[in-house]
């Protein structure tokens, strides 16, 4: 439920403002866990101490920051609050999906089964919308019905946003394939080849170079180099070849990928991000790093306090800069170190899968990795992505995954106890 409740996000069970079915699944699985008397445990070794301690510290120092950026750059308390209580609810999905790993049998399998579904039910969304022309309610209405029809948004309202979703599936679909038999098999490599379809569909170039990367990273991970360069050399004429196919030369939006160098150096989407990174590095600057407050780098923007042109946009268009700038570089290096550990320890889980020939935990365990080298990227595709809840899942999922195979894995030193 909570890999499907968060791709669903805000169009499953929207009560009000902030509140829909995924935090609605989180909290009930936390009074179920209190009530039961199973309580909350977060101590499942050295990962999953430095991540809920540099989670207490970022909720902390943003509600701290609520308060001088309120002073100094006159931010909007209620908007930041709610941004903390957002970061607030994404360690408690943390918490919460930890727990259940270690309480739950074949709760991998669970999980990696609710990934498939998330994709399954967001992709028939995206089919609906090719096969209709029509969009769900409330998002980009304002655009031509051509430029509608030949995208496809899901349920996230913006094609850059489903893109980034598409890679955080993709390698719990790799999962699924690899552990498959018989027509699963069959069934898994069909929705593998649905994704690259659709990333190209919603013409997310940052989403289709993290899925390219993940899918190279596991061909580096399986095949000798000879054979890692021919495959890879033939998915990049591939790519390039089914992007030229999905529209026509009439149809300059069909070639997006091609005009990074054109937008650069004459405008457009590519200079327009580079533009905010500066105007978020100023930001950082005028805060000598402690950061400007939650919620704040689209105050600043709003208000032409952005020394850098950016045509209206006032989003970050990338998480790390979005939590640099606004919660500081103190935040930012613990979080960007976890991943680093994260990376270090999964790693680690992977050799010792390898010799004790567990091939179950090694594909779990390349999952995770192929997740993390695409999310160096999807972090820069969404516009804002700190309250978005397939954020805090797939975070919550590299937690999940990482500690319990470091701890139950047989040939892990000390192992669990």
């Amino acid at each position: 439920m909570l890999p499907l409740t968060a791709g669903l996000g805000y169009h499953f069970l929207p009560v009000a403002t902030g509140l829909f079915g995924f935090r609605f699944v989180v909290v009930l699985i936390l009074i179920f866990l209190v009530a039961s008397g199973r309580g909350m445990l977060l101590d499942f070794g050295s990962l999953s101490r430095w991540f809920f301690r540099m989670g207490a510290f970022w909720i902390c120092w943003g509600l701290f920051s609520v308060i001088w950026s309120s002073i100094l750059f006159n931010s909007d308390v209620s908007s930041s609050l709610i941004e903390v209580l957002a970061v607030v609810f994404g360690f408690l999905a943390a918490a919460v999906l930890l727990n259940l790993v270690f309480r739950v049998a074949n709760a991998l399998e669970a999980l990696r089964i609710g990934w498939v579904l998330a994709f399954v039910a967001t992709s028939a969304v995206a089919v609906w919308e090719l096969t209709s022309g029509a969009h769900l309610s409330g998002h980009q209405q304002t655009l031509e019905s051509l430029t509608l029809g030949s995208i496809v948004f899901s349920t996230f309202g913006n094609p850059n946003n489903y893109a980034a979703f598409l890679c955080l599936c993709f390698p719990f679909l790799i999962w699924s394939f690899r552990a498959a038999r018989g027509w699963w098999k069959v069934l898994y490599l069909l929705l593998v080849l649905g994704a690259f379809g659709l990333v190209i569909l919603t013409t997310g170039r940052l989403g289709l170079l993290a899925m390219v990367l993940e899918f190279m990273v596991l061909v580096a991970l399986t095949l000798s180099v000879r054979r890692a360069l021919l495959v890879g050399a033939a998915v990049v004429v591939g790519v390039i070849a089914s992007v030229g196919a999905s529209g026509s030369f009439d149809d300059p939006s069909s070639f997006k990928l091609f005009r990074i160098y054109d937008e650069l150096v004459i405008g457009g989407s590519a200079s327009i991000r580079l533009n905010l990174l500066k105007d978020g590095m100023v930001f950082l600057r005028q805060s000598w790093g402690a950061g400007i407050g939650p919620a704040n780098f689209e105050h600043l923007m709003l208000t032409g306090q952005g020394p850098y042109p950016t045509e209206g946009y006032v989003n970050p268009h990338n998480f790390w800069l979005e939590v640099a700038s606004q919660y500081g570089l103190l935040v930012f290096v613990g979080f960007a170190g976890w991943m680093l550990f994260a990376t270090t320890r999964i790693w680690r889980v992977r050799e010792l899968a390898i010799k004790a020939d567990d091939w179950p935990s090694g594909y779990a365990a390349e999952a995770i990795i192929l997740g993390i080298v695409g999310y160096i990227f999807v972090a820069v595709e969404n516009s804002s992505y700190i309250a978005q809840p397939e954020n805090w899942m797939f975070l919550a999922s590299v937690l999940a995954v990482t500690c319990f195979l470091s701890e139950d894995h047989p040939a892990f030193l000390g192992g669990r106890q």
